[in-house]
């Protein structure tokens, strides 16, 4: 097992060449915003929701937030403080994100149907400051949903969207009454950003900690192999895209930030249901998705059923779950080619297929994306020689990410 003293000094090697090379900065969530929205202002993001519809653009969006991350400010929340959200993929979300990274807040997303064991554990363990929650959604009481999840000692905010509720603060009051006076440029590259935990199937949940760097270095990465010829990830083909993952998942949470840092029409559903989804791809000619085999399943089910256009459909990735060839070769059949996906919460795309031979999106994870590191090793833990079979010991994002480490 490497030592503690080892580890540091191979951390600070790494962050000394991803810097050199390119991949890490001093650029912020805030900067890339800022920037996204000059240049992706017209974006249409659209909220699919039976209580919360709601359409606006990264323009549009990224001023309200400015006006929530004053509002956050004037509550106490500064640089470092982490604020929980835990919100199905409505607009009051995607605000929210916005917000907290700009102000230089830690986000702390969190799964909207994690019931009060795991709200208290993730609270407790970030030590919270405040908490985002619906008042209800899908007939649970949100409210009455923490206060069963034990004590919450650091959390002195419960902001609640939707129906005023005795000791909390309403997002309406909160966004009414806000201003846009808060600390730019607070936050630094290499700040915690976001906390996002993963499922705890067989345990209590992991919480990653990503820093600003370890996630917009993938738009480094991209641009640098763009620069000198690279192959990357396959650019989503152009058209609005669908979302179906929950924003407190890690893709959830990356498919709600991107529309604002490089643009991309996003349409987002907050519960799935696959003749609403088939409905959506026919009246927003919907290019491109993402889901797990069984979305893909129920989605052509019902839209055979219900007799909904899909043929601006050019892609459906899969991942989150077990592919298999026949999936693939499903997809290929129908008009719109999928593939695989590897990631994780600690690193969220390690490698995709995307744009290869139906043999290597069939029956392989792809290639590793541009600037990504990966050891396969063997049963003694030795690494194995290119081409051969082993275990992946250690994916490197072009960063790091911990899990398991409390807020300080």
């Amino acid at each position: 097992m490497l030592d503690i003293e080892t580890i540091t000094h191979d951390r600070a090697e790494r962050l000394a060449r991803w810097r050199a090379a390119g991949l890490y900065g001093d650029h912020t969530y805030g900067d890339a915003l800022r920037e996204g929205a000059a240049a992706h202002g017209d974006t249409r993001v659209v909220f699919h929701s039976a209580v919360r519809p709601a359409e606006t653009t990264v323009r549009e969006a990224y001023s309200e937030s400015d006006r929530l991350a004053g509002a956050l400010h004037r509550l106490g929340l500064v640089r470092g403080d982490r604020l929980a959200v835990m919100l199905p993929a409505w607009c009051e979300t995607a605000l929210a994100y916005l917000a907290a990274l700009k102000l230089g807040v830690a986000l702390v997303p969190i799964v909207a149907i994690y019931g009060p064991r795991e709200i208290g554990f993730i609270l407790r363990q970030t030590h919270a400051k405040a908490l985002i929650i619906p008042d209800a959604w899908r007939g649970r009481d949100y409210v009455e949903r923490v206060r069963e999840a034990g004590p919450l000692p650091g959390l002195e905010h419960l902001i609640v969207v939707g129906e005023r509720r005795p000791g909390t603060v309403a997002w309406d009051d909160l966004h009414a009454h806000a201003g846009t006076d808060y600390p730019r440029d607070a936050a630094r590259a290499d700040d915690v950003s976001c906390i996002i935990y993963t499922s705890g199937t067989t345990s209590a949940p992991k919480g990653v900690k990503h820093t600003h760097n370890t996630q917009l270095c993938d738009l480094n990465a991209a641009r640098l192999a763009a620069a000198d010829g690279r192959a990357g990830a396959a650019s989503p083909p152009a058209g609005p895209a669908l979302s179906v993952f929950p924003p407190g998942h890690v893709a959830g949470f990356l498919a709600m930030t991107r529309p604002f840092l490089v643009g991309g029409d996003v349409i987002f559903m907050d519960q799935w249901s696959p003749e609403a989804a088939a409905r959506l791809i026919e009246a927003h000619k919907v290019s491109s998705s993402v889901g797990t085999p069984i979305f893909l399943s129920s989605l052509m089910k019902a839209a055979a059923e219900i007799g909904a256009d899909l043929s601006s459909l050019q892609r459906f990735g899969l991942g989150a779950s077990a592919i298999t060839p026949e999936n693939v070769r499903w997809t290929d059949q129908l008009g719109f080619p999928s593939g695989r996906t590897y990631g994780m919460t600690e690193h969220p795309v390690v490698s995709t297929s995307a744009g290869e031979s139906f043999e290597k999106r069939a029956y392989t994870d792809g290639k590793i994306t541009p600037f990504n590191e990966v050891r396969i090793v063997d049963d003694d833990g030795c690494d194995v020689p290119t081409g051969g079979e082993g275990e992946v010991a250690r994916a490197r994002r072009t960063g790091d990410a911990y899990q398991n480490a409390p807020a300080a």
